[in-house]
Order: C-alpha cells, then sequence, then structure tokens
C-alpha cells in the first residue's frame, strides 16, 4: 500500500510540472531563463525545489532526481534517502530507520500506533489480553511416574514434568531454559478439551513451582504452583505462542500428590500382567500399565529406556547383556544355580529311513547306531554322548506337545537297551516340508526348528529338559514319506536351561517348559 502511495504521489508531481509553458509562469522571473547561467549552482534561484548546491541537478525537474545520492535530505519523495522525512506520511516501509510514530508504517514491530501489531506492550491501541484464572484440584493431583504428575485445573488436564529429577525447591518457570518445551527442565501444560476437535494445549510463560516435601519412595510432595500459561502448538518437543491465543492463570495452587492408582505394585506384577492377556486384546497391556503404581511404572519405564538406549527392540538378551539391573526389577531373573549358558551341541547327520507314527519296533538296520548331536551341556560341561553307552538315533513322524495339532518329523538320539541307564536323550523336532536354512529356539514352528537335551521316562516320554537351543540349521534334504527316504541337518547352537534363558526373559520354566534339576 506504501509503496503504491508513493509511486502516485510521484506521478502527480511530474504531471503537474508539465501543465506550466515556462518556469516563469510557474516559479516567477527566472534570473537565468534560458538556463545559461555559466554557474549551475546558483541557477534558478527562485525555483524552490532546486538544489543550489548541486552541480548535476536537473534544474527543469520540480520533483527532484529520486535516484541522486547526492539529492536533497529534505525532499519527501526521495524513496531511497536513508535520512528520509520522518514526517512523510507515505514514508519508505523498507527504510530501517524510519520514523516510529509513522502510523501508516506496518513494518515497524515498535509502532506504539499500530493496531495490527498485538504483541507490542507500548502500544496502548492494542486490546488488552485477560488470562482466563484456573484453579487446580488438590485431590486430584497424583504421581504418574517418577518426576511426572498430572491433575485437574478448572476441568483442564495439567501435567506437571521434572526431568532434572524433584527436591525441596524453588523453581522458575520463567528461566531462560524453561521458556520452550523443547528445551524446559520443569514443564508445565495445560490441555483444555483433549482429545476434540476445541483441543488447546497451554505452555508455561511465567511462574514457581515451589516443593516443600518430597517422598523418594513413593514420589508424593506437596507444592505451590504459581503460573501464566499461553496458549500454544507444541510440535516436535518445540513450543510456540499461538498469534493472538488465550492464556490461563494459577493465581496459587497448593496440591498435594499422593499416589491413588496402585493395583499392581511392581513392574513384576506389570509383566505378570501382561502374560495374562489374550493376544487379540490390544487394550489389555495398556490397562496393565495404568492400573499399576508410579513406582511400577517408573520400574518399567527405566527398563524400556535403556532398551531403547542400546536399540533392544525387544530383544530379551540384549536387554539382558545391557539392562540387567533393571530387567531383574522387573521379574526377569535367571536361577543362579544354572550357568548362563548351559552348554553347545554341534549337529549332523542324515537318516535314510522314516519311522511311521505309532511304529514302535525300531530295527537297527533303519536306524544309526552314530550321534547326530555332539557336545556339553550343564554347570561342568558334561558329554552329551555317554560313551559308555551304545548309541542309537532315528526319525520319526510322532506327536510332540510343543507342537500344536499338528505332527512333526523328530530326530531322536537315545541308547539301545542294554540294561543300564543311559542319558540325556536328544530330541531335533520340525514342522518344515522344504530344505533351507532355520534358526533353532523356542519362537515359530514355520520358521524355527527346536533341539532338546533331556531326561527321558521308562516309556521312552520326556519327563524333563536339560536344556534346549538357541542357534542355526541347515535341513538339506527333508521327506515326509515314510519307508526309505533322506533327511539331512547340520548347525549348531548354544543351550540355555528353562530357569535360566535370558532371550526369553529369565526363568520361564512351568508345567509347559519343565526343567531338570541342574547338572553339576
Amino acid at each position: 500500500m506504501k509503496k503504491l502511495l508513493l509511486c502516485f504521489v510521484l506521478c502527480s508531481l511530474f504531471i503537474f510540472a508539465g501543465c506550466g509553458n515556462s518556469e516563469d509562469s510557474v516559479y516567477g522571473n527566472d534570473t537565468d531563463p534560458q538556463n545559461n547561467d555559466e554557474d549551475a549552482d546558483t541557477d534558478d534561484q527562485t525555483n524552490p525545489t532546486d538544489d543550489q548546491t548541486n552541480p548535476t541537478d536537473d534544474q527543469t525537474n520540480p520533483t527532484d532526481d529520486p535516484t541522486d545520492p547526492t539529492d536533497d535530505p529534505t525532499d519527501p519523495t526521495d524513496p531511497t534517502d536513508p535520512t528520509d522525512d520522518p514526517t512523510d506520511p507515505t514514508d519508505d516501509p523498507t527504510d530501517p530507520t524510519d520514523d516510529p510514530t509513522n502510523p501508516t508504517d506496518p513494518t515497524n514491530p515498535t509502532d506504539p500506533t499500530d493496531p495490527t501489531d498485538p504483541t507490542d506492550p507500548t502500544d496502548p491501541t492494542d486490546p488488552e489480553i485477560v488470562c482466563t484464572g484456573i484453579s487446580l484440584n488438590p485431590e486430584s493431583f497424583s504421581p504418574y511416574y517418577e518426576g511426572y504428575y498430572y491433575g485437574v485445573a478448572s476441568g483442564r488436564l495439567l501435567t506437571v514434568g521434572f526431568y532434572n529429577g524433584v527436591a525441596v525447591a524453588t523453581y522458575d518457570l520463567s528461566s531462560e531454559a524453561n521458556s520452550n518445551y523443547s528445551t524446559c527442565s520443569e514443564c508445565l501444560v495445560v490441555t483444555q478439551n483433549p482429545g476434540s476437535e476445541n483441543e488447546k494445549t497451554f505452555f508455561q510463560e511465567e511462574g514457581a513451582i515451589v516443593v516443600s516435601e518430597y517422598d523418594p519412595d513413593t514420589f508424593g510432595m506437596s507444592a505451590t504452583i504459581t503460573a501464566k500459561l499461553v496458549e500454544s502448538t507444541i510440535v516436535n518437543d518445540v513450543s510456540s505462542p499461538v498469534q493472538g491465543g488465550a492464556c490461563l492463570e494459577i493465581e496459587t495452587g497448593v496440591v498435594t500428590a499422593e499416589d491413588h492408582s496402585g493395583k499392581t505394585e511392581t513392574c513384576a506384577d506389570i509383566y505378570t500382567c501382561f502374560d495374562t492377556c489374550a493376544e487379540n486384546d490390544e487394550n489389555c497391556p495398556g490397562e496393565c500399565y495404568s492400573n499399576s503404581t508410579a513406582v511400577a511404572r517408573t520400574q518399567y519405564n527405566d527398563l524400556e529406556y535403556c532398551g531403547k538406549e542400546h536399540n533392544c527392540n525387544g530383544n530379551y538378551y540384549c536387554y539382558y547383556t545391557n539392562c540387567l539391573a533393571e530387567e531383574e526389577i522387573c521379574g526377569m531373573k535367571n536361577d543362579e544355580n544354572y550357568n548362563i549358558p548351559y552348554g553347545q551341541v554341534t549337529i549332523n547327520g542324515t537318516f535314510s529311513y522314516l519311522h511311521a507314527d505309532g511304529e514302535t519296533e525300531i530295527l537297527y538296520s533303519n536306524a544309526l547306531e552314530a550321534a547326530f548331536a555332539t557336545g556339553t551341556f550343564g554347570n561342568n560341561n558334561t558329554p552329551i554322548v555317554d560313551p559308555t553307552g551304545q548309541l542309537l538315533s532315528y526319525a520319526k513322524i510322532a506327536p510332540f506337545k510343543d507342537v500344536p495339532e499338528e505332527k512333526n518329523i523328530t530326530l531322536i538320539q537315545t541308547y539301545k537297551n542294554d540294561g543300564n541307564s543311559h542319558s540325556p536323550t536328544v530330541h531335533f523336532v520340525t514342522t518344515v516340508t522344504e530344505p533351507g536354512d532355520y534358526t533353532l529356539g523356542l519362537g515359530e514352528w514355520t520358521t524355527e526348528a527346536r533341539i532338546f537335551v533331556s531326561e527321558t521316562n521308562s516309556g521312552g516320554e520326556r519327563s524333563c529338559d536339560h536344556a534346549f537351543g538357541i542357534g542355526n540349521v541347515t535341513i538339506s534334504a527333508i521327506s515326509w514319506t515314510t519307508g526309505a527316504t533322506t533327511i539331512s541337518v547340520n548347525g549348531t547352537a548354544t543351550l540355555y536351561s528353562y530357569k535360566a534363558a535370558p532371550h526369553y526373559g529369565g526363568d520361564i520354566s512351568g508345567d509347559e517348559w519343565v526343567a531338570c534339576d541342574p547338572k553339576n
């Protein structure tokens, strides 16, 4: 607008200058009407707009040359003059030295009469912004986890975060660090109409939190809060005030934060609750967390933060190697009576006969009189193969209690009945039908095989397992046709007891996974 106004003034002056027939008709008697004065500096002395000190001045231009760097500094129409006329209402909006009293200059942030600048504290024409007073509800104030509290303030959700810990002290919400959500160590946020289309967020601008009592065991505290909060947006943890937004004011709020939430007491209880959740109940884990105490949630958060720091991504063994203290607090303990790991096994065998389901007579001619699994297990590296026994290894289609609703191929390594007791028995179990590379563990049957070092009863059934294997195996040939066929496996695995299984969260023994007594 100001640029257009300036152009209009300049054009008007040029038109007016062309209306007369001579300088005499416009400006009176010219002492040099032919403009032949040898002294250009004193030329046209009766022309009020003629710069008498300018030797290059255009003496016939009543509006003067606006591009002349030596032009008259008092010329009100010169937009290039850095000392432009401060009384010119159509002044240059790009002039950094512009007149701060010019009411038509929209680029002046300190213009006291600019009604478009609502943030100018010196502008008497700005509308007064009145903050809405809110009151804290002391009954609602509670710790959610260590250093983080929530409550209700006049129907709005209030959260307070102490990210450098809590102590009996006074915390200044007006400090430079606390002026933005991305840097605040003490952060006060109010959410109005949370979850709705009309949701608004308010972040602290000034105030203080005075903590008078604090209990580090339960995170309970007593505090007085005074604060002014302005409507803000928070994106990627960076808070920005909303232009012309509302504000709230907590004049004085005295609160006593006590833990009212507690159903489950510890992080271990949270994980026990997780175990009861149905696979299709997506809300259950969240309820397990929210229905626990602030102490339990803090313990859980500590483990999660440690896992994120080491990029564990839910890998229990990563937690075991990097976050053992946090893991044990959350109930993921390993039985100290079992070494970690509990042994090693090498797998290498080819079977030329597959026994049918229900076939109880194992002919030596259809079996191997050799081991397909060798290595050690137990706390003292007991050999998997008893050198005094007569080995018998065979392949069979058979039901296996860990396989749901389907049969499998099991490779069994045991001993001939020679009247003596020999142990252990090895079971290698798979449901796959195609050759390939597979992992060994306790995971999905479609992608994994399993290997167990077991004790068996007189009927040949597993009574307990000394160890299971985690590793890799290549199945280079496999056929589900009973009789003469070829099955070939090759791989290695590290052994663990169910009592000390860090890959799966510690002691996982139970009715499904029955652990043998320690092998010493």
